[in-house]
């Protein structure tokens, strides 16, 4: 079921309509008008002067017995006043919002709306964790809006539901746990949507929230995505989804390949058209680059090749690079291989590579003995894969 913020709107025919509706919910006193607003004269239809109807909103109450309504009802912690307007109506035309502010005080509360006429008309409510200020206005950061449109009928009660979408003003995603490399994983984003009081918002938001996923390499298939509302990862997994309400489950996808730390982000543009922001880091864990020689490969050390001769066996090594998650199967991924600076085995070996994944030495013409190294590197480990390269000599004296 997703939650809502409801306000229970009861519409209460006024003496001269005759008889049938729901006795009226009890408002609260003060700041509540009890004839038309000062506008409405110059709106009304003149054959009908006394026509409009009085609206009660029930804050975290249900209006009439619509049970189904005060299980659905959300309040944001702090509010204190609120905006209600009639912004658009069937009836007649509008030359400004009909609108009352009220104060919210102890609620669940009931509170005076604005008078209204019969027809279609579409409500806002806006609240707010100031209180009035000396002129009636409310205060202080507007926590939550909501708005709807609906048929008004005179001579009876009407009930409507007015879903109350809290204002994001900050943020929050909660710390991401390492997930193993060279296999598929899911864990939830725990995202937090604050109102400016840095309460959670508890049901939908008023402006939608983007999380997304982006991995260290730049590359974007890499098995890391993000899935919204528990749709199957291969179907929908996708690099942002969009969060409109604090109902919805999101969860990041982990293919097992080897990467570089990924940034979580979430972000929403609020009605300064300025974007929030806030992100978090997943980072998998890597499993070590390992080297395995080749056959007739001479090494007295690990990770050593051992060169002899200028021909013919000793003058050749070859070695072979594998990382589970990186260059093994479903993943394909390849090496880069270099001397561990310019030249460095110029004089000793040449270095050849059939795959990406296998490498091959060879000693040059008229060798120099010594010894040189070759890094081996993925683009994710932050230090390579040392390889050394030796060229050795034996001179026999016979005498």
């Amino acid at each position: 079921m997703r939650i809502g913020a409801l306000l229970a709107l009861v519409l209460l025919l006024p003496a001269c309509g005759g008889g049938g509706a729901s006795a009226p919910l009890t408002p609260q006193p003060g700041g509540l008008p009890t004839a038309a607003p000062s506008n409405a004269p110059s709106l009304l239809p003149t054959t009908q002067p006394n026509g409009y109807v009085s609206t009660v909103f029930a804050f975290g109450a249900a209006g009439s017995s619509t049970q189904s309504l005060r299980s659905r009802q959300y309040l944001p912690k702090g509010m204190n006043s609120a905006t209600i307007s009639l912004t658009a109506s069937s009836a007649l035309a509008l030359n400004a919002p009909i609108s009352v502010n009220v104060k919210l005080n102890n609620c669940p509360c009931v509170v005076n709306g604005p008078l209204v006429p019969p027809g279609t008309d579409t409500f806002d409510v806006s609240v707010y964790d100031g209180p009035l200020d000396h002129s009636g206005v409310p205060s202080g950061n507007k926590l939550a809006e909501g708005a709807t449109t609906t048929a008004i009928a005179a001579g009876t009660a009407n009930d409507v539901g007015v879903t109350l979408k809290g204002i994001p003003a900050g943020l929050s995603i909660a710390s991401l746990s390492s997930a193993s490399v060279d296999s598929f994983s899911m864990q939830p984003v725990k995202l937090s949507v604050l109102d400016a009081d840095k309460n959670t918002i508890t049901g939908d938001y008023f402006f939608p929230v983007t999380v997304a996923v982006a991995d260290g390499m730049g590359n974007p298939n890499v098995g890391l995505g993000l899935v919204l509302n528990a749709c199957a990862p291969q179907a929908c997994a996708a690099a942002s989804v969009v969060s409109t309400t604090s109902s919805d489950d999101i969860e990041l996808t982990y293919g097992g390949f080897a990467m570089k730390p990924a940034v979580v982000s979430a972000a929403f543009t609020d009605a300064s058209n300025t974007q929030i922001s806030t992100s978090t880091f997943f980072t998998p864990a890597l499993r070590d680059m390992t080297l395995s020689l080749g056959a007739n490969t001479a090494s007295v050390k690990q990770n050593e090749i051992d060169l002899f001769a200028q021909s013919g066996i000793g003058s050749t090594g070859s070695f072979t690079v594998n990382e589970p998650g990186f260059s093994d199967k479903p993943y394909g991924n390849v090496f880069s291989a270099a001397p561990s600076s310019p030249n460095g085995c110029a004089k000793i070996a040449s270095l050849s590579s059939s795959s990406g994944t296998a490498f091959t030495v060879s000693a040059v013409p008229a060798p120099a003995p010594g010894s040189c190294t070759i890094n081996v590197t993925d683009g994710v480990h932050s230090s390579p894969l040392v390889v050394t390269v030796t060229y050795t000599t034996s001179t026999v004296t016979v005498k």
